[in-house]
């Protein structure tokens, strides 16, 4: 009886009949009985052949499911994978099925899979068509590992320029952290600077006004004519005494801008040390005798010439003396060296006196630098002395140096000035006192000479006009550099004398005028004259 087909179709997929007719064999031959050729080798062959296309269909896709797994958050067309996989399984049952027909004939099962390998196979080919345009989009092993190389070359240079920015930022931080170092240490240095431009004033204020007190405070009383003769005599030696100590600081402070403006000139000549060092000596005696200080001296016997200044040479160690003098409490010693060196003569003044701080040791020879600036120091000066002996000596090619065992142990001053190869006889030094040289003069010295003085300071005119009419000389007195030329064609003097600052045309202009002329006057001997008659600049 025919099969009635009024079920539907889920009725007949849960009926146990389908499953039974599916895998039934019934009215089949199985196909070993197909044919009387089988022999077997040939059975072997087939259903070995047939296990192993349908083991390697079985395990392919188990290799590419578990690759699309593991990669399956970056694997473009993964819906392609899933449905080859299937495609090679249901490939792989059908070879399977073959084993299977050899002995039991389920041609139903059979057809009903590659029934369902068909519609795989149709669905894998529309999942493909899709894609390949895409596929064939896609860049080459080759062009992506150029691609690689040149990201991977980008990504070098990117590192290199990011190290090389970090290497420039860590040298600006650097760069900045050392211009803030020297902007600090240059504030510093302004600082000290400005406090010891302070601390000077203060001093050069109270040295000055100290003997300009004396010496107002003593002319006065010699004004009101009501002092004794032996009061008055006091009185005019304490006003000259006074009247030195000003001059001296002031030449002091001359000296110094001569040195740091650069007009400080030498008259170098070969001399020989020895006699200098001596006169310097005996220059000071004085001062040390009225504090009880021993001065001892030790002089190399051989002659020793050098090239130097014989007046310049005499202030560097006439400074040293002094200071060594003035820092040396009563009862001390004072010891002077002159000794050759290697090729330098040395000229060693120590002293068993007050010592150097360490701290303050390296600042000795600064100008306007003293270990003790404040109102309470014991002793005065303006802390120019041993600057103008480092400046003195730096222009002789030499150097100076201080030693110092501490406070309360004495110091030492070493100035070397090398020993130069000179041919000349040694020139006789201008030495000795400005005192000793003014109590040698002969009253008459500068009898017959017609001596010109120019100076716009009325009372500085009078004073150099008398002393050089004491001592025989025919003077004119001039206000100023017009006049003076006018009266060198007229009266032709023998010496010129002038004051550096007037105004309208100083000192040096004068000069240079008299020099630029045709006349006899531009052989004229001059000098400028720095504080009254004391101090005189020859040119």
């Amino acid at each position: 009886m025919p099969p009635t087909h009024n079920h539907d179709h889920g009725a007949a997929l849960g009926d146990l009949s389908f499953w039974s007719n599916l895998i039934s064999a019934d009215g089949f031959t199985a196909r070993r009985f197909c044919g009387g050729a089988w022999s077997q080798e040939l059975i072997w062959l087939h259903n070995t052949s047939d296990f192993f296309i349908w083991l390697s269909y079985v395990l392919i896709p188990i290799v590419l499911v578990r690759f699309a797994y593991a990669r399956r958050h970056e694997l473009p067309f993964r819906h392609v994978f899933l449905l080859f996989g299937m495609f090679i399984i249901l490939c792989g049952t059908t070879h399977f099925m073959e084993i299977l027909m050899f002995y039991w004939p389920v041609y139903r099962l059979a057809g009903l899979i590659k029934f369902a390998t068909a519609v795989i196979s149709c669905a894998t080919v529309a999942a493909l068509v899709p894609i390949i345009p895409k596929a064939l989009a896609m860049k080459s092993p080759d062009v992506l590992e150029a691609e690689v190389a040149a990201r991977t070359a980008e990504l070098r240079d990117a590192n290199a320029a990011k190290d090389e920015l970090l290497q420039s930022e860590q040298k600006a931080r650097l760069d900045a952290e050392i211009a803030r170092n020297e902007a600090e240490m240059a504030q510093r240095t302004a600082e000290t600077a400005n406090r010891a431009k302070d601390e000077f004033l203060m001093t050069l204020s109270h040295e000055l006004r100290t003997p300009l007190n004396a010496i107002q405070g003593w002319a006065s009383l010699l004004s009101s004519g009501k002092l004794d003769e032996e009061t008055a005599m006091q009185a005019v030696e304490t006003i000259e005494r006074n009247a030195w100590t000003q001059t001296q600081l002031i030449a002091d402070i001359l000296e110094v801008s001569r040195i740091i403006t650069g007009k400080m000139v030498l008259d170098l000549h070969p001399i020989d040390p020895a006699p200098i060092v001596t006169a310097a000596l005996k220059a000071v005696e004085p001062a040390a005798q009225a504090r009880n200080i021993v001065l001892e001296s030790h002089l190399e016997g051989e002659p020793l010439l050098v090239s130097a200044d014989s007046a310049r040479m005499q202030q560097i160690v006439w400074n040293l003396l002094s200071n060594a003098i003035k820092f040396t409490p009563r009862g001390g010693k004072v010891s002077l060296a002159l000794q050759r060196r290697d090729s330098f003569v040395e000229i060693m003044v120590k002293d068993t006196g007050e010592g150097i701080a360490p701290e303050f040791l390296p600042h000795v020879f600064d100008r306007f630098r003293q270990a003790d600036s404040s109102d309470t120091r014991i002793h005065g000066g303006l802390g120019l002395g041993l600057a103008i002996v480092r400046h003195l000596t730096e222009l002789h090619g030499g150097t100076v140096r201080a030693e110092s065992p501490g406070l309360g142990q004495g110091a030492t001053f070493i100035v070397s000035i090398p020993i130069r190869a000179v041919a000349s006889q040694p020139e006789l030094p201008r030495l000795g006192s400005e005192r000793q040289a003014r109590s040698t003069v002969n009253p008459h010295a500068l009898s017959g000479l017609k001596i010109l003085v120019v100076d716009d300071e009325e009372e500085a005119r009078t004073l150099v006009n008398t002393i050089l009419t004491l001592h025989g000389a025919q003077t004119f007195v001039t206000s100023g550099a017009e006049e003076a030329l006018n009266k060198l064609t007229a009266w032709e003097p023998d010496v010129l004398i002038s004051d550096i600052g007037m105004p309208g045309q100083n000192g040096y202009q004068l000069i240079e005028n008299v020099r630029h002329s045709n006349q006899r006057s531009s052989r004229l001997p001059a000098a400028f004259q720095h504080s009254g008659i004391r101090s005189l600049e020859f040119t």
